[in-house]
């Protein structure tokens, strides 16, 4: 037997066709049983009712400029920006900076790495060649990451001496175009 929560929410599939038919009797028990079932019933059906019928007031006739305003407001006063000036050109000095750093580097680590001269023949191996070889190999590590930091620094450069290039003959051509305007 159902309880009337539980038939209450299958009155709308009821209603809808959508339970099966035991299912279906079930709930129409519970109703002939259950005054308060029934008025649920009755008021879903009222609903139904109201929603499947058409709208009894036509829309207002100002709608659909007010729902327009709402939804795409007017354009706020528009403010002109400044004219941006031309951009200033740069020296290259941090590229001939970056170049004289790397042949620093390289000379210095050419000095330390280089041999001392002959190798004595019968000489005993000493034990402070593992400490060499290993600051050699940090040397190395090191001016190899200096000399990539160096190349993306002239990367950098370039890039940058390109787009001022670039918004420099911008800037002439505007300024160019202005002049023949006006002397037109």
């Amino acid at each position: 037997m159902l309880t009337c929560p539980d038939a209450q929410d299958l009155l709308s599939a009821r209603m809808d066709g959508e339970l099966a038919p035991p299912r279906r009797e079930e709930v129409e028990r519970h109703l002939a049983s259950c005054a308060d079932c029934r008025a649920v019933e009755a008021e879903l059906r009222e609903l139904d009712h109201l929603l499947q019928a058409p709208a009894a007031l036509p829309p207002a006739a100002d709608l659909a400029p007010r729902v327009c305003a709402a939804v795409f407001p007017p354009p706020a006063r528009v403010i002109p920006l400044p004219r941006r000036a031309p951009p200033v050109r740069r020296p290259l000095w941090r590229a001939a900076a970056a170049a004289a750093l790397l042949a620093c580097a390289s000379g210095a680590l050419a000095l330390l790495v280089r041999p001392r001269g002959p190798a004595p023949a019968a000489a005993a191996p000493r034990p402070a060649a593992p400490r060499l070889d290993a600051r050699t190999a940090a040397l190395r590590a090191e001016l190899a990451r200096v000399s990539r930091e160096l190349d993306a620094i002239h990367r950098d450069l370039s890039a940058f001496h390109a787009r001022a290039a670039a918004e420099a003959r911008q800037a002439d051509h505007a300024v160019a175009s202005r002049s023949l305007e006006v002397t037109k």
